[in-house]
């Protein structure tokens, strides 16, 4: 599954419970040559029979607390 980036920064923000950044997405006009789509084709390291262990959300959630305590 692909994340927006847009999404992303949302749920962090969300996580982190930050309500003094303004988030101005579209603010900036996009940059020549810039990734407008980005996709990840993990066929084949689902071969070799890794799978993930958590989803997204809990996966952020999780990486925050770390790095919260570090």
């Amino acid at each position: 599954v692909n994340i927006k980036i847009k999404d992303f920064i949302l749920k962090t923000a969300d996580i982190l419970e930050n309500t003094t950044t303004k988030l101005n997405f579209g603010a900036l006009p996009y940059r020549e040559n810039e990734v407008m789509k980005s996709h990840v084709n993990l066929t084949e390291i689902y071969k070799l029979g890794w799978s993930p262990k958590t989803n997204f959300v809990d996966g952020l959630y999780r990486t925050i607390k770390l790095e919260r305590n570090v």
